[in-house]
């Protein structure tokens, strides 16, 4: 709960506090997102069912939260990419400032590594989303890479995780 003038009260937060490392921290967070409630819901608006980026698209990043929230975002949106393509995500990886993923075909059950570049230093990193084939989940050598822009994450996943791919690279 945030009182008047964006202050979280002593105490509010728990004891090893998720967002960051120390309560101080966390308190300017919560300070930053009460004075820019439009960070997290900007990212949520949709044109034609599809995330609109244009907020965060050479975005100056203020601290690792505002960097998570947008995170949150991207998990939900490749989420929806994927399941209409009948690709189930698998596993998200820990990175700061950066979003990795591990993705599934459950029909023909294969895996693509999916990541974007760090936010902090390509300004186009929306557009340059690294896809690349994957023998197992612990396969990081893989296949060659791939690219596409965001947008397009669900069907270029999908057609890296079709046996078509195969016969089209021999």
């Amino acid at each position: 709960m945030i009182e008047a003038g964006g202050q979280a009260p002593a105490g509010s937060c728990p004891p090893a506090c998720p967002v960051a490392r120390s309560h101080a921290a966390h308190l300017a967070t919560v300070r930053l997102a009460a004075m820019r409630p439009h960070v997290r819901t900007i990212s949520r608006e949709r044109k034609n069912d599809m995330l609109d980026l244009q907020e965060w698209q050479g975005h100056t990043w203020e601290d690792l939260g505002e960097y998570q929230r947008m995170e949150a975002d991207l998990i939900d949106d490749l989420t929806q990419q994927l399941a209409a393509h009948d690709v189930e995500l698998v596993q998200t990886l820990p990175n700061d400032w950066r979003l990795s993923a591990i993705a599934q075909s459950p029909a023909h059950d294969r895996y693509v590594f999916i990541a974007i570049n760090d936010v902090r230093d390509d300004p186009f990193w929306a557009e340059n989303v690294t896809l690349r084939r994957m023998s197992s989940v612990r396969d990081w050598k893989g296949d060659q890479n791939h690219h596409c822009a965001w947008g397009d994450v669900g069907m270029k996943a999908a057609e890296l995780l079709t046996p078509a791919y195969d016969d089209e690279i021999l």
